[in-house]
């Protein structure tokens, strides 16, 4: 979000096979900017599709994040929805992310950064949102985190939000 609003958000994700629910989150933030949203432990679990799998054949996710203005007014409820799905690392990624772990001279903030570069590189979108958003939280005056943090949102139009 790029202005504080003081509406309830609501975040939901979904199987699209038999649209159930699997986790659904209220939040009552007026916080601007991303907001993280973790699945918890006892949700049902997300099947993780290998790498290589014909799309037909692929198990995908519906996420979608409503803002409910007025309940009463349904036309006044503003919603994005997308897909996402969760694929299983190959052998070359987890090796990358290895490499990286094993280099004990690294900082967290260096080591989630990096990790986040590897993502990237594999395409795993979300997976290095989140590790560089973990690596800026660690290391808030890193500039070259920020950097590729903004660089990142800029890939799908959300620059802005990292402002």
């Amino acid at each position: 979000m790029s202005k504080p609003v003081d509406v309830p958000l609501v975040f939901t994700l979904e199987d699209t096979v038999g649209h159930q629910t699997i986790f659904e989150k209220r939040i009552d933030s007026g916080q601007v900017g991303i907001i993280s949203v973790e699945v918890p432990e006892n949700s049902p679990e997300l099947i993780a599709n290998p790498p290589g799998l014909e799309e037909k054949d692929r198990k995908i996710y519906n996420w979608s994040v409503t803002l409910e203005c007025d309940r009463k007014n349904q036309s006044r409820t503003f919603y994005h929805t997308s897909s996402i799905e969760r694929v299983s690392k190959s052998p070359e990624l987890e090796q990358k992310l290895a490499a990286v772990a094993a280099n004990t001279n690294s900082s967290t903030s260096e080591l989630l950064h990096q990790q986040a570069i590897i993502y990237a590189e594999a395409g795993a979108w979300f997976d290095a949102l989140d590790a560089l958003y973990q690596a800026q939280a660690a290391n808030p005056n890193d500039s070259s985190i920020r950097a590729d943090f903004i660089a990142l949102l800029e890939q799908v139009g959300l620059g802005r939000v990292a402002q």
